[in-house]
């Protein structure tokens, strides 16, 4: 007796023969050769490789429970009620078996604390979220580089999923939008942006953003630098000095060939460019470099040859 009992209190450490895990396990009389995980795909495999070679044994058994109705009921072990009997032997009913799974793993629980903890929190999804985060903050060059992938790989999808929302969501999509260009902090922005549509359209490109441009307001103080009124800064509109309709395919435009005007200003001017408008240019250039200043001037010398000749 006193030997039997040194081996229950015993734990071995072995590996899995499947995946070499390390396994703990009592000595109780036979070698335990899987984990839990392997054990439940060997017994599957094993199942299916004994449904294929004996296929006439299965058979006769359905036969067997079909033909005698007595041998297709059996009793529970636990609370001796009747229950239905199936290939495999049942040795427990459906409620029996929930309160002794129960019980092992309460069991299970009191033997390992520290197992439970971890189990428990990973069933947390605020805790699992909080983990991520913090994995993904440590490894963020890798994360950066697989979601780039993904990114440029589903193009295809992500374009028939904006279609097919755009589709469901028609009318919610122009009330958003109407709303967006209604708000007076949006104004300027979208002003920018049609702008920089219509120059992109002609093959043309600007070099600055929309940060420089807004700064270019400010300085304003929302008086118009054409006839000296004070209009607002939300009411001051792009003017371009080198005329768009004027300007030759490939043209670059920087900070200083632009000029915030309003409404009847931009209007009156239209495709005009003449001396008055390069000396604007010129005088924008007294803050840069001296090397900047020189190619903006040959550039707005170009531009007048050209201008001249088409005219002659």
């Amino acid at each position: 007796m006193g030997n039997k009992d040194n081996l229950s209190n015993e734990i071995k450490i072995i590996k899995c023969k499947r995946c070499n895990c390390d396994i703990e396990y009592v000595p109780k009389g036979w070698a335990r050769k899987y984990c839990d995980r392997c054990r439940k795909i060997v017994d599957s495999e094993s199942s299916q490789r004994y449904y294929k070679l004996n296929p006439e044994k299965i058979a006769s058994k359905k036969e067997r429970l079909k033909n005698n109705p007595l041998s297709a009921k059996m009793k529970c072990a636990l609370c001796n009620q009747t229950m239905d009997r199936t290939v495999y032997n049942k040795k427990y009913c459906e409620p029996c078996k929930k309160k002794i799974s129960s019980m092992r793993s309460s069991k299970w629980a009191k033997k390992y604390p520290e197992k439970k903890k971890f189990t428990d929190s990973l069933r947390d999804i605020e805790k699992r979220r909080e983990g991520q985060r913090k994995y993904r903050k440590k490894n963020i060059k890798n994360y950066k580089i697989k979601d780039g992938l993904k990114y440029l790989n589903s193009a295809e999808t992500r374009r028939k999923q904006a279609r097919d929302y755009h589709k469901l969501h028609k009318d919610e999509i122009k009330i958003t939008k109407i709303k967006y260009r209604k708000n007076p902090k949006n104004k300027s922005r979208l002003s920018f942006l049609s702008n920089k549509r219509r120059v992109r359209k002609k093959q043309m490109q600007h070099e600055f953003t929309l940060d420089e441009w807004n700064e270019r307001l400010r300085e304003t103080k929302g008086i118009c630098p054409g006839c000296k009124i004070n209009v607002g800064i939300e009411n001051l509109t792009m003017d371009h000095i080198l005329p768009i309709s004027k300007a030759s395919p490939g043209q670059k435009y920087s900070i200083i060939m632009v000029q915030p005007l309003c409404k009847s200003c931009n209007s009156k001017k239209y495709n005009q460019f003449g001396k008055g408008e390069i000396m604007k240019m010129v005088m924008g250039l007294a803050d840069n470099n001296e090397d900047e200043v020189k190619i903006i001037i040959g550039e707005l010398h170009k531009f007048i040859e050209q201008f001249n000749n088409e005219g002659k």
